[in-house]
């Protein structure tokens, strides 16, 4: 089914809070709402909470770009070098590149 975020800030949304696939309380609340949510938004900006959600986004689609090229580099690559068509020293090569590339695109993130 579908995931359910919830947003609160008294003791009366506490129980919703903890039922909630995520939680996130407002800093100005009451204390119990803020120790049973998953992130506490120190401010009452709304705007911080929009880049949370942006920044999760993001995150998720480089996660899913740098396992499809490690996926995809890996099927093709490691029967290549098992078979001895290329050298050993050439599967490290491209091996260690293939890492940089996913630490690089990963590095994207920073941006944000």
């Amino acid at each position: 089914g579908a995931k359910v975020c919830a947003i609160g800030d008294g003791v009366n949304d506490a129980p919703f809070l903890a039922k909630a696939d995520v939680s996130i309380a407002m800093g100005s609340g009451a204390p119990l709402a803020a120790a049973g949510a998953d992130a506490v938004l120190i401010s009452s900006n709304f705007e911080t909470l929009v880049k949370a959600f942006s920044l999760a986004h993001r995150t998720q689609k480089i996660i899913r770009q740098n396992l499809l090229w490690a996926f995809l580099y890996n099927v093709t690559v490691i029967p290549v070098a098992m078979m001895a068509w290329i050298n050993p020293w050439v599967a490290g090569i491209g091996m260690a590149s293939s890492s940089l590339l996913v630490t690089l695109n990963a590095w994207r993130l920073r941006k944000v």
